[in-house]
């Protein structure tokens, strides 16, 4: 399983592709063949990125949530809201008009990584999110 840490930014060319980084990249286990998939994060400015061993983890542990109605609900949104993405020869990843519109993405994006997946941020979206969670940090730091 890959774990995914720092805070990247990469400009989007014209055709949507995004070059993610390499320290990244080489992350991404040989199980996963440069699948990535793709949804949408819990906000309109980010998408999470799963390496294709990683997704199957998150999905096998919807999976053995009780089958509410809730649940089923959420793991049917987040597949049917997913794509499948592979790594080109350049390092990048497509991503879809439909996302770039959602976020908000257009030439920047900011690239996070999130211990099992990586995040892509709208920068204005991420510069919210750290000024609205700025005391956090602090506080995990003394729980250390």
């Amino acid at each position: 399983m890959a774990y995914f840490f720092g805070t990247y930014h990469h400009n989007l060319d014209s055709k949507g592709r995004l070059n993610l980084p390499a320290q990244l990249r080489k992350q991404i286990s040989n199980e996963s063949a440069n699948q990535l998939l793709i949804t949408k994060g819990y906000t309109g400015g980010c998408l999470f990125v799963y390496p294709q061993d990683n997704w199957t983890k998150i999905v096998a542990e919807l999976e053995s949530l009780p089958r509410t109605e809730e649940n089923r609900n959420a793991l049917r949104i987040f597949t049917a809201e997913s794509i499948l993405a592979e790594l080109d020869a350049q390092g990048r990843i497509m991503i879809p008009a439909k996302f770039l519109q959602e976020t908000g993405l257009v030439k920047e994006a900011v690239i996070v990584g999130v211990s099992d997946k990586m995040e892509i941020w709208n920068p204005g979206s991420y510069q919210t999110l750290l000024e609205k969670n700025s005391g956090l940090h602090q506080e995990l730091i003394k729980k250390l």
